[in-house]
């Protein structure tokens, strides 16, 4: 059950005040390999995430559904996300630090060729609110804008086990380590155990269907994750 908006908007500041210090740390930030995108990104930024990763899709797009509000008027720390016209299919995410100013992640990495960047919403908009081929083709016709809206987050507060929440932070800490420093031999034999103890440990978790279907969709997306680092699970 959502909280009322008074109480869902007090308990996310409070959240993010004692979790974002400052979004300017993060500017220039590259990885040595792929995976971490806008989606990972924005969660991690926000504070809501506490480590870099590739995040699918559906993760998000579970995620900003079941834990977040839509709020017309964004603030420092609200999520920004773009979707394909009349769809719920997201096409890319920033957060807000203020009403000109953005920080956001392009693409997968591309080994170091886009770094998450502190800039302009109004360079944000020109690249996401609508393709430059579509443009180029169909000039401003509507189905060539991109919907955006914006999110206030809270953490999703999952019933989950103690073992297994360990176990993803151990998994989620040595991945990101990974991603900024660089891979090991050793580290991919500590990522397989540590994946597989948590595929052991999901169906031991009392969920509702909602919360079932959210991590589901993180299991996707750690899979794609070791995929871009040629880790076979």
């Amino acid at each position: 059950m959502l909280l009322s908006r008074g109480l869902f908007t007090f308990f996310s500041a409070f959240f993010l005040l004692f979790n974002v210090h400052s979004f300017s740390e993060y500017n220039g930030l590259t990885f040595k390999h792929l995976g971490p995108n806008c989606f990972g990104s924005a969660l991690k930024i926000a504070g809501h995430y506490q480590y870099f990763r590739g995040v699918d899709a559906q993760e998000f797009a579970h995620y900003i559904s079941n834990y977040c509000e839509e709020t017309d008027i964004p603030t420092k720390g609200d999520i920004g996300v773009f979707t394909t016209p009349g769809s719920d299919y997201v096409v890319h995410a920033f957060v807000q630090i203020n009403e000109d100013t953005v920080v956001e992640k392009s693409g997968v990495d591309y080994l170091g060729v886009t770094p998450i960047k502190v800039q302009s919403l109004e360079t944000t908009l020109f690249v996401f609110k609508s393709s430059y081929e579509c443009k180029r083709f169909s000039g401003n016709h509507p189905s060539c804008q991109n919907d955006l809206k914006y999110y206030s987050c809270a953490q999703p507060g999952l019933n989950l086990s103690e073992r297994f929440q360990e176990l993803t932070k151990q998994f989620e800490e040595k991945l990101e380590s990974v991603l900024i420093q660089g891979l090991e031999q050793s580290d991919t034999d500590l990522i397989n155990q540590l994946f597989s103890s948590l595929k052991s440990e999901i169906y031991k978790q009392t969920l509702n269907e909602k919360d079932k279907k959210y991590l589901s969709s993180k299991m996707v997306s750690y899979e794609k994750q070791l995929q871009f680092l040629k880790i076979t699970p």
